[in-house]
Order: C-alpha cells, then sequence, then structure tokens
C-alpha cells in the first residue's frame, strides 16, 4: 500500500482533476482494492478534500461486486484510511538545512521574495545514488590508479565519464511528468522542462574528475586463472580446466563472483568426444608438417596463451614465424599465424597492435590494452623491432598511457601473455632475448599455394572462413574441444621447445645481407684455418658490386662474426706481419 502511495506522491500534480486520476488509475469496469486505493492515494496527494473523492467514486466508478469496498461503509473506511495513515506532507523531502531541500536528485533554496522553496541545482547525493544504483563504480588498478566501471550482475565493463554522463541525461530525458510533492502545507510541481534546464546547467559541476572521485570502489573478487586452473566463460556456464581434465559448472554455481565483459566467450559450449575432424584441428596439423614434436610445441604454446596467469619462471612471448627461407627485401607471410592468434582471440580478450606502425618511443604505444585485456598481440612487427622493449613488461607489468583515460598499471601478476607474428626474424639475439621467447615456426603448407597473390589457400582448402557463420554448432564445439586440450596438455608438460627448421638461418640471412648469405654458403670454410680478410673482403664486393660499393671491411667481418654465430662456431681475428687474418673455430 504505502510504495504505490509514495510513487503517486511524487508524479500527481495539485492540479490535476479528479477526472485525470481516473483515467490513470481506474478501469473502466471491475475496480478492485489496488485500483481504488492508487486513486484515493493520488487524489490524498493533490490535496482533494476526502468527501470529494468518496463522492467521485460512489457516482462514477464500477466497483466489482467481489470487491470489499462494494458498499458505502467499508469505502468510506478506506478513504478515512488513505487519509489518515498515508501523510504526505514532507514525505520524500529532505532537510538539508533550515534553507535548503531536497527532493529526488533536485536542490531547492528557500526564497524570501517567493515565500517558499525554489528549485536552483542538483542534489548531488542523489545523482551518485543513481549512478550506483546503475551499477557506476570505480576499480583500483594498483598504485592508487582507478579506472571508471559498470556493473550488471557479475559482467563488468570499463566506462569513461561521457558514458555516466550520457546515462543520466537519458534518465533526466525520461521524466515526462511532473514531480510534485508537498512540504509544510505548500504544493510543489516542477515540469520536465524545468528538471532538464537544472541538469543542463549543472552538469558539469559533476561529471568531472574530481567529482566522480565519490564513486564507490568495487572490490569485488574476479574469476581468475590459478597456477593449476583455468576459467573459460562461455553463455551457458564456465569450464573449469585443471591437469586432470575439464568440468562444466552453470552461472549459478559459481555466486559472488565477477568477470569483465570482453572475457565472456559469445557461444555456448558442449564438450564432444572427438576434435580430429574439425577443420581448426586440420589446419594445426597442416602448419606444424604433421611432426609431434611441432604439434607438443604448438599445443603447449597454444594452451600457454590461454593460461590468464603470470608464473615468474616462464614471463616468456610467444613468436610465430615461417618456417620458409625469407627474403630480407620481400617478406612473404600466407602461413597462418594470423589465424592462431585469431583463436586465441575466440576465447580470450585479445587487443591487436599494428606493429608497423609501432613507434616505441611513443607514450601512448599501449593504449589499446585496457584493464580486461589477456592477450597482448603484437602484429607484423617491423624486422628492425628491438625486443628489448619488453623485457620489463614480460616481467614487471605494463604501464599504459591512453588518450581521454586514465593512466593505469598492471601488475605482474594481471599482464597480459605476448604474442607476436613477424614475417622476419626480431632484432636482437642473445641469451637474454631468448630466454624470454618461445618460437613457434609454421611450414609453407599454406603459403606455398600462394602464386599470384590474390589466393585464399586456408579459406580454399577449408571451404568457408574460420570462426564465421560457417561452422555450425558441432565445429565450434570441435574446435573449443581441441583449445581446452591444449590447456591440459600444458598444464602437464609445461611449454615444450622445438629447435625449429630455419629459425637461425633467417636470423644469420637479416641480420648480414642476401648477397652475403649467398656468397658465403658458396665458399668452403674450414675450422682452425687462417684466411686472410682483405682479400675475402675484396673477392666479394667484386663479385656482387664492383666499384660501386659501400661496404666496409668493418661490415664484411660483422657479417662473418654473424656466420660464426650461426654455424655455432667462434670468430678468430689474427694479427700476423701487419695482415688481419680471420679464423673459424669450434664452440
Amino acid at each position: 500500500k504505502k510504495a504505490t502511495t509514495q510513487k503517486n506522491d511524487k508524479t500527481v500534480s495539485p492540479k490535476t482533476s479528479l477526472e485525470d486520476l481516473a483515467a490513470r488509475h481506474l478501469k473502466a469496469t471491475e475496480n478492485h482494492h489496488g485500483e481504488l486505493l492508487a486513486f484515493v492515494g493520488a487524489a490524498k496527494t493533490t490535496g482533494m478534500p476526502k468527501d470529494h473523492v468518496l463522492n467521485y467514486i460512489k457516482e462514477k466508478v464500477q466497483i466489482s461486486q467481489q470487491s470489499s469496498h462494494n458498499d458505502f461503509d467499508s469505502l468510506n473506511r478506506l478513504i478515512d484510511d488513505v487519509y489518515s495513515r498515508y501523510s504526505t506532507d514532507s514525505e520524500g523531502v529532505k532537510v538539508l538545512t533550515p534553507l535548503a531541500i531536497g527532493f529526488s536528485i533536485l536542490y531547492f533554496t528557500y526564497s524570501t521574495t517567493a515565500k517558499k522553496f525554489v528549485l536552483t541545482s542538483l542534489l548531488q547525493d542523489e545523482v551518485l545514488k543513481v549512478l550506483h544504483d546503475a551499477g557506476f563504480c570505480k576499480r583500483n588498478m594498483g598504485k592508487n590508479t582507478f579506472v571508471y566501471i559498470q556493473k550488471k550482475g557479475c559482467v563488468m565493463v570499463e566506462v569513461t565519464p561521457q558514458i555516466m554522463r550520457d546515462y543520466m541525461t537519458n534518465y533526466v530525458n525520461e521524466i515526462k511528468d511532473s514531480v510534485c510533492f508537498s512540504y509544510k502545507n505548500l504544493y510543489y510541481q516542477i515540469p520536465p522542462q524545468s528538471i532538464r534546464e537544472t541538469y543542463l546547467r549543472n552538469g558539469n559541476n559533476i561529471f568531472n574528475e574530481k567529482w566522480l572521485e565519490h564513486l564507490q570502489v568495487n572490490t569485488d573478487p574476479f574469476l581468475k586463472d590459478t597456477e593449476n586452473e583455468i576459467y573459460f566463460s562461455f553463455k551457458n556456464g564456465i569450464v573449469t580446466v585443471s591437469k586432470e581434465g575439464a568440468k562444466f559448472e552453470t552461472w549459478d554455481d559459481k555466486n559472488g563472483i565477477s568477470i569483465w565483459d570482453e572475457q565472456l566467450i559469445k557461444h555456448d559450449f558442449d564438450f564432444v568426444e572427438d576434435f580430429t575432424t574439425s577443420h581448426f584441428y586440420s589446419f594445426i596439423r597442416n602448419v606444424t608438417n604433421k611432426d609431434d614434436s611441432r604439434l607438443n610445441t604448438m599445443f603447449t604454446g597454444i594452451g600457454y596463451l590461454l593460461h590468464y596467469y603470470f608464473k615468474e619462471s616462464e614471463g616468456q612471448a610467444v613468436i610465430f614465424y615461417d618456417e620458409s627461407i625469407t627474403d630480407t627485401r620481400t617478406p612473404m607471410g600466407g602461413s597462418g599465424k594470423g589465424l592462431i592468434v585469431n583463436a586465441i582471440k575466440q576465447m580470450r580478450n585479445v587487443v591487436k597492435i599494428d606493429g608497423k606502425h609501432l613507434d616505441i618511443s611513443n607514450k601512448f604505444k599501449w593504449e589499446l590494452l585496457t584493464p580486461s585485456t589477456q592477450v597482448a598481440w603484437l602484429d607484423d612487427v617491423k624486422p628492425d623491432f628491438d625486443f628489448s622493449i619488453l623485457h620489463s613488461n614480460l616481467t614487471d607489468g605494463w604501464t599504459v598511457e591512453r588518450k581521454h583515460f586514465s593512466q593505469f598499471i598492471i601488475d605482474a601478476k594481471d599482464s597480459p601473455k605476448t604474442v607476436i607474428c613477424s614475417n622476419s626474424i626480431l632484432k636482437g639475439g642473445g641469451s637474454t632475448n631468448k630466454r624470454r621467447q618461445f618460437v613457434i615456426e609454421l611450414s609453407d603448407y599454406y603459403s606455398r599455394q600462394i602464386k599470384r597473390g590474390d589466393e585464399k589457400p586456408i579459406e580454399q582448402t577449408h571451404g568457408g572462413i574460420f570462426f564465421s557463420n560457417s561452422w555450425n554448432k558441432n565445429e565450434w564445439n570441435m574446435f573449443f574441444t581441441f583449445m581446452i586440450e591444449c590447456v591440459i596438455d600444458y598444464l602437464n608438460k609445461g611449454l615444450i621447445c622445438n629447435d625449429g627448421v630455419n629459425i637461425e638461418l633467417n636470423r644469420f640471412r637479416q641480420s648480414t645481407s642476401e648477397d652475403f648469405a649467398e656468397w658465403i654458403e658458396q665458399q668452403d670454410f674450414q675450422l682452425n684455418i687462417k684466411y686472410p680478410t682483405k682479400e675475402y673482403f675484396e673477392r666479394f664486393v667484386n663479385i656482387y658490386y664492383g666499384n660501386t660499393h659501400q661496404i666496409g671491411q668493418r661490415t664484411f667481418t660483422a657479417w662473418l662474426k654473424d656466420y660464426a654465430t650461426f654455424k655455432k662456431w667462434i670468430l678468430q681475428r689474427i694479427e700476423s706481419n701487419g695482415t688481419t687474418n680471420f679464423m673459424f673455430q669450434s664452440s
């Protein structure tokens, strides 16, 4: 009863007639207790005398024969009850000071001229409550940095102040009736136009960084992978993966958790017994040349990328290369590197960073990353990309500067995994770089089918586009089951490395030149034999460049050293009688 009456108190104008109220609350026939109570409460709010209300009902309202208020006495008792028990004077009014009151989101101050309270601004405490009721709050991202979020159920999404402003604007625009209340025997009727005008004049005082500091802090625990368990959130439930296998639970079994909206997998899932007939499994077999050792590397690499957990002993970037010999002048792709990362993207929140245009000096270089990012994908990085800039990210976390957003820090424990796709071997060898790289080579099964340049060998081989509407439910289920098997494989085996096919050869060719690589492969250098440096330098440049070369003998010597590294030899420089010689020795 009380809730119904309060609702009408706030939306009924004192100038509204009984006919208006009847049209709003009563039916043409068969009115019962609920309709009568709403009508009487609204009439009382307008200040209508109760005898007027009683007479109106008796003369113009048809009451159901089954209603307990069908006779005069019971009807009179209902009206007396409403008028005596549910006082509307001051109901809903917040007394702030003797000269200020609030009602709903509105703030009033007393006018000595008007001898009443007048609307002057917004009641900010109530505006804050509206935002909180809509799920808006902030989330601590470590080291006194926060991001704004909106939480609906257990799902969170990052928002901007503008999104909160838009929500409040819509809230105000949806007020279609005048806001009405009584206070100290005076009735107040605030039309929607006045509310909108007040909101527009005061909005700038609210949606700014200083005011938004007053938002509540959300501390709900995330559903996040642990060292031994990995979670995948599907539309129809949650899959928990461990070394022993996988189990499926409904959302009801996981009360009190939080997840980012971007981390939800937008598919239902059912386990299948056999995934080996799936297109994706066939694709993986093809790009690993059906080699069991390379399959193990691929399986555990995929499982590692799907494990949203930081393990200090690993902290590696997964790098996908082509196994085919790379022409440094016109590197080719098309082997399927990007397709594998897109497979990860079906199950994890992957952010793609354009490696071709990545400027490592730009402070906003990581701005596409968000607090919900689980995998950072550097795609098609340039040949001179310096891998060492990722060292601190892989071990200590990420500092993300963003335009129009607050800076935030991703601690190591919450850091996204890093994956790189490149048509060229990354710059920088050495044990430090290699220790932080988990390299997977893809065969040329698909790329060798490219002759003209416009072919689509993967699509043609598999009869459709992967992860598209061409996949039926069973194809999706086989794909998800295979990916979960990769996770189980990784949890049980860890990362299984493979020596690779042409990684070091490609690295050597790219660190020197195509001409030098071709020339030295034609030489018959032996270990522990001295060779005159100047003589061999002149042989090389005369064959390939003649008198127009700009290559110095120092560059030639550096290339000899790169060749020795590729061969797992050591280059020795020997001075003898004013002549410089070089000699290769076993390392």
